[in-house]
């Protein structure tokens, strides 16, 4: 006779009347990949393309708020969020209140960290000072919506107790959260518009151009969770049993701050993989340095160490018949010591080819590139040009 055993409750039962297992399991997934793609940038700035800079702390510290929100959710959800009003003690439900109060104020503060980390990217990016200039006022911008977000949210309801809206007559709170993400989403298709001014005027592959855009334009994505999330929140049933109808408002707000941390990261994922590729299925341990600009993303940083001309257009200089040809890779220079050498609007073109760590001497099956380099000499003549930084050179 088998004896039987006790079977402990789960620990979190989804239920008509309990939903609280579903705010925990996108909670706990949004964690662990905003932690992965912590990690993976992390690693890309320790290892793969130092040093850290000002964008990278911004992340940074958005990714510490979004975990302070993360445990204010699965506290909510642990005193009773996510059931009906009605299964709730008194206590309970005033404790949930504040939870879901000051975790309003760490989902504000980490979405303006996220906005912030990808401006102060445009600016360590582009070398232009118009481009550097409309980045500082999307900074700007986003300063001035997350303080008048935090008033909207905190000075609502009965001021003594803004955190109580349970059986009060509080009911505009789905148009202070409009206002709010009427100015998240103009932010948003800000961010956008300033990634393709950053390579609208370049002169690179078209592929190039589109893998910038897109590396940045992701985060639009975001714009659904926004929509998403208003329009649960405009139900009726969330001012009748708020406790259980905010949990897909609550679901789509985990999305909007989770996503927005994960779609700042996703432009250090190439130079990441690429650093521990190599076709074949196995890992190449290299010095990524070797490959990757020193600023920043693979492709992305060689946007901040283009040059521009008059006209804000790069200038590159092509072959021409007399020009001398050597079979030397010259090396890759710190965008500092090329932009001190370089004179006027005379750009410079560099490249690497980059050898497979221990193919000398092997006897495998190896592809070998051999790259010949036009190499033209440009002198200044100043009895025409002058010798003034705007001279120009005649060859």
């Amino acid at each position: 006779m088998a004896s039987s055993g006790t079977i402990s409750e789960p620990l979190a039962v989804i239920t008509p009347d309990k939903h609280g297992g579903l705010v925990i399991i996108t909670n706990a997934f949004g964690l662990i990949l905003v932690l992965i793609f912590l990690i993976i940038r992390v690693l890309s700035r320790a290892i793969i393309s130092p040093p850290f800079d000002r964008d990278d702390l911004a992340l940074i510290i958005a990714t510490g708020f979004c975990l302070l929100y993360s445990a204010l959710i699965f506290a909510a959800v642990a005193k009773g969020f996510g059931k009906t009003t009605s299964l709730l003690q008194e206590p309970d439900l005033v404790a949930v209140q504040k939870i879901i109060y000051v975790a309003d104020f760490f989902f504000l503060i980490t979405m303006w960290c996220s906005k912030c980390s990808v401006a102060l990217t445009f600016i360590r990016l582009t070398p232009q000072k118009r481009h550097k200039t409309v980045a500082k006022g999307i900074l700007i911008a986003t300063t001035v919506w997350l303080v008048l977000s935090i008033f909207l949210i905190a000075l609502r309801c009965d001021l003594s107790q803004p955190w109580i809206f349970i059986g009060t007559q509080c009911r505009d709170l789905l148009t202070r959260w409009k206002i709010i993400n009427a100015m998240d989403i103009a932010l948003e298709v800000a961010l956008f518009v300033m990634a393709i001014l950053l390579v609208s005027n370049l002169q690179m592959e078209l592929k190039r151009k589109i893998f910038v855009v897109t590396a940045f334009g992701l985060r639009l994505a975001i714009i659904a969770a926004i929509v998403l999330r208003l329009h649960y929140l405009s139900f009726e049933s969330i001012y009748q049993n708020p406790t259980l109808a905010a949990v897909f408002f609550s679901i789509w707000t985990i999305v909007e701050v989770d996503f927005s941390i994960i779609s700042t990261n996703i432009a250090c994922l190439k130079p990441f993989m690429a650093a521990f590729n190599t076709s074949y299925g196995g890992v190449e341990e290299i010095n990524a340095l070797s490959r990757l600009d020193r600023t920043g993303h693979s492709v992305l940083s060689s946007v901040g160490s283009m040059k521009f001309g008059k006209s804000g257009r790069v200038k590159s200089s092509k072959g021409r018949k007399g020009s001398e040809s050597a079979n030397r890779t010259p090396r890759m220079r710190a965008p500092q010591e090329r932009l001190s050498e370089a004179l006027g609007n005379e750009a410079e073109v560099t490249h690497e080819d980059a050898e497979s760590v221990g193919s000398h001497g092997s006897r495998q099956m190896i592809i070998q590139k051999e790259i010949t380099w036009n190499v033209e000499y440009h002198t200044p003549n100043p009895a025409k040009r002058g010798t003034g930084p705007n001279s120009q050179y005649d060859v």
